[in-house]
């Protein structure tokens, strides 16, 4: 549930509930969703530099 678009939107979730359950999955998780996307400048994962 944790997978979402380069751009922050919502996709790609088949469990039961679809991408209504994700979201509340998300935000019980903290993250912040800016415009119905996930804020990606906050929640963003980057790899560690070698």
């Amino acid at each position: 549930h944790r997978v979402v678009a380069s751009d922050g939107k919502l996709t790609g979730y088949s469990g039961v509930g679809g991408i209504n359950k994700k979201k509340k999955m998300l935000l019980k998780e903290g993250v912040i969703f800016k415009n119905s996307h996930v804020d990606l400048s906050i929640s963003r994962w980057k790899k560690d530099r070698l």
